[in-house]
């Protein structure tokens, strides 16, 4: 797994920051469901599957 720094502006932050708190989910699940909804139809070619 890779770690990695995001800046996000402050309103999308209490965004996220409030759905968490009212689903009692953390920020990081919330962050990588949104990342697997936008990207799924996204395939990678077999040379970049590393």
């Amino acid at each position: 797994m890779v770690r990695m720094s995001l800046r996000v502006p402050d309103e999308l932050h209490e965004k996220l920051r409030w759905l968490a708190y009212t689903e009692r989910r953390s920020q990081h699940a919330i962050v990588l469901e949104i990342l697997e909804k936008a990207l799924a139809k996204v395939h990678l070619p077999k040379e970049a599957q590393g």
